[in-house]
């Protein structure tokens, strides 16, 4: 039987508006989910219960959160790969898989079907080529197919953490994501994946994420959070 999901994610302010979308600006959460598609088979989309604690579905039944982490999922697993994955976490009970679109392992590298996401060190470039299945974020949403295929929900981090900030205990932002590539980069991950109703969205990985305009080391950062500025054009988007 499902339950209400007690999550352990801590950290940051809360915000839970009335509309569909739930963000944790600085913490670890976002969902922005996007309108789902007339298409058989569509996962329900999640929602903030009317208690405001658990994710339910969209008419109002518990959700229960039980994720695998596949961190490098979308960088270096194949095609039979993912599919082999995907059907075993089904089989075993799995609701929820969280993996990351910009990886923090051989990132700098192209993933396995031989594509790379963006140009060096710049988010707001993304690499689009036309035709399906000819770049990064064609891999992207086959993840995201196949995942509501076997009836997974994917809690995606559009980066891990280290390209914002690469130590993680100081939250000092010296990667190469800012203000103005973020929302860039959050614009453009929003709308292309705006359709899907099994994203849960997420923000970190291994990185602290300060909720002022200092690291926690207390060094100064530039103005603003590339975080929030991801997480705000990703919702804009839906």
């Amino acid at each position: 039987m499902s339950r209400p999901l007690k999550h352990t994610y801590s950290t940051g302010a809360l915000r839970l508006p009335a509309a569909r979308n739930l963000k944790l600006a600085f913490g670890l959460l976002v969902v922005a989910l996007g309108p789902a598609l007339a298409l058989a088979e569509r996962l329900p989309a999640l929602k903030v219960g009317d208690n405001r604690r658990f994710l339910v579905t969209a008419d109002g039944k518990p959700f229960f959160w039980l994720a695998d982490t596949a961190w490098q999922l979308i960088h270096d697993l194949d095609e039979a790969e993912m599919k082999r994955y995907f059907a075993d976490r089904r089989d075993k009970g799995f609701t929820v898989v969280q993996t990351v679109v910009l990886a923090e392992l051989r990132g700098d590298k192209p993933n396995a079907f031989g594509h790379m996401p963006i140009e060096p060190r710049r988010p707001d470039r993304p690499i689009v080529k036309p035709g399906p299945d000819d770049d990064y974020w064609d891999d992207v949403e086959r993840v995201l197919r196949w995942a509501e295929a076997h009836g997974l929900y994917v809690g995606l981090l559009p980066t891990w953490g280290k390209y914002v900030t690469s130590d993680w205990q100081n939250g000092l932002v010296d990667g190469f994501f800012n203000v103005t590539n973020a929302e860039a980069y959050g614009r453009f991950i929003g709308a292309r994946f705006r359709h899907y109703s099994n994203i849960v969205w997420i923000l970190g990985g291994d990185r602290a994420a300060p909720t002022d305009e200092r690291g926690l080391s207390g060094a100064p950062w530039p103005a603003g959070s590339p975080w929030a500025s991801v997480a705000a054009r990703i919702t804009s988007q839906c």
